[in-house]
């Protein structure tokens, strides 16, 4: 299985003149947190797979939309496995995933993450 979190909160920290160096570490802060909640979130649909009905392989893309409370806002695929059954079976598994909340210290709202799956047959 392949995976990775990545992509860019909808929210993000400004900062002009001194406060720069206070928003740089609010940015870190706000990255790491992202990050490991992403990787709570890709893991628990990992959990969520199954094979395709009449096999298939293929790494499918995805781009979710999550709010800090834990509600799955979108899917959708970015990059197609070429397999319609794979691609399928890596939605639904996002859809029957639950998502678990956000940190706490991270601001209110909703939070991209783009990530891949793998299936083998």
């Amino acid at each position: 299985m392949q995976e990775q979190a990545a992509g860019s909160s909808r929210q993000q920290a400004k900062g002009d003149g001194g406060a720069d160096a206070a928003t740089t570490g609010d940015t870190k802060r706000t990255a790491s947190l992202k990050n490991r909640w992403g990787a709570a979130i890709i893991s628990r649909i990992e959990r969520q797979k199954r094979p395709p009905r009449g096999g298939g392989e293929g790494t499918v893309r995805l781009h979710l939309t999550v709010s800090t409370q834990g509600r799955l806002m979108t899917v959708s695929i970015t990059r197609s496995s070429g397999n319609a059954k794979v691609d399928q079976a890596a939605v639904a598994a996002v859809k029957r995933a639950r998502v678990p909340r956000a940190p706490k210290a991270l601001a209110p709202g909703s939070y991209s993450f783009t990530f891949r799956t793998t299936f083998t047959g």
